[in-house]
């Protein structure tokens, strides 16, 4: 399912197959909404300083184009 449609799921590991299928059916029925931040590659000095103070609110995205 991830796969054909392009999808990539990372983080840390914690629950079942079956906890991260409810946990994304709680994304697509708008009851969670994700946290991202999306950053240029120029700006990834300063999205891993926010990760590393502890800063950062939600996942960083960073595109290459």
């Amino acid at each position: 399912y991830f796969v054909a449609r392009g999808v990539r799921l990372t983080g840390r590991s914690t629950g079942t197959m079956e906890d991260t299928c409810q946990a994304l059916q709680y994304v697509r029925d708008g009851r969670v909404k994700p946290m991202i931040v999306e950053a240029r590659l120029e700006e990834i000095e300063a999205c891993l300083q926010a990760l590393e103070k502890g800063e950062a609110d939600g996942r960083f995205v960073v595109s290459f184009t």
